[in-house]
């Protein structure tokens, strides 16, 4: 993957890169408390799903130095803004309905925040430039990726992200990342979907009592919270489970 000083969205070259937050301070200001504890991990090549480290910070969050002014004050900024009036009563595990509109709204925004957690691999990022442009170009998931939101009961994780890598095994004698699984979680608002790496990632859809899908978006007024939620151990499971069949 390039080195060049570029917009990893845009593309643009010699952009003034910016810090971009994966929450926007509006999305931020939902979450409670006043210290903060930030937990990062990821999933070494031909490893398992482990803790890069945990530390103490007053503003909930992580940045990546990697997107133009452009984008972060444009495009990526209204995203945030649009999402945050129907993100808000989900992050504190209050009833809601989801339209269409609102499923569409939340799935386009989760993608863009699964691509900057993404990101923060550095080194070892898997997906290709070219998804993130496309979705610069498109401003929308692709249709066959599903994004599934949950209900966090456990009460002890304010802001974390989990990052794992699905590996591709069969017919190949070098496992490969076919796919990264970004787990997003904001209070009681857990959002989890797979980027691909080498064309689609195809995960299947679950249906379950402990989710909802908001993408592909089409059921109107789909409900949340959904009926069973995840405690510590069941979210700890959700990161480090293997690949859904």
């Amino acid at each position: 993957m390039s080195q060049e000083l570029r917009c990893l969205f845009c593309q643009q070259r010699d952009a003034k890169i910016s810090v971009e937050h994966i929450l926007s301070a509006s999305i931020r200001r939902h979450i409670g408390g006043t210290d903060y504890t930030a937990t990062i991990y990821r999933q070494p090549k031909g490893g398992r799903l482990e803790q890069r480290g945990e530390f103490e910070t007053p503003t909930p969050t992580f940045t990546r130095r990697i997107y133009c002014e452009l984008c972060n004050n444009g495009w990526m900024q209204e995203m945030d803004v649009a999402a945050e009036p129907v993100l808000g009563p989900l992050i504190h595990g209050e009833d809601a309905r989801l339209s269409l509109d609102d499923q569409k709204q939340l799935a386009t925004w989760s993608w863009k925040v699964a691509l900057v957690c993404e990101s923060l691999a550095g080194a070892s990022r898997q997906v290709p430039d070219d998804e993130f442009h496309r979705f610069f170009l498109d401003r929308r998931p692709p249709p066959g990726e599903p994004i599934d939101l949950m209900h966090y009961t456990g009460g002890t994780i304010r802001h974390e992200y989990a990052r794992r890598e699905i590996t591709q095994t069969a017919d190949v004698e070098v496992p490969r990342a076919h796919a990264v699984l970004i787990t997003v979680i904001i209070e009681q608002f857990v959002m989890q979907t797979s980027v691909p790496v080498t064309g689609l990632a195809r995960r299947a859809i679950i249906n379950a009592d402990d989710r909802v899908v908001i993408w592909p978006s089409t059921i109107q007024g789909v409900r949340w919270p959904p009926p069973i939620g995840f405690d510590d151990d069941r979210l700890r499971m959700l990161t480090t489970q293997d690949w859904p069949n």
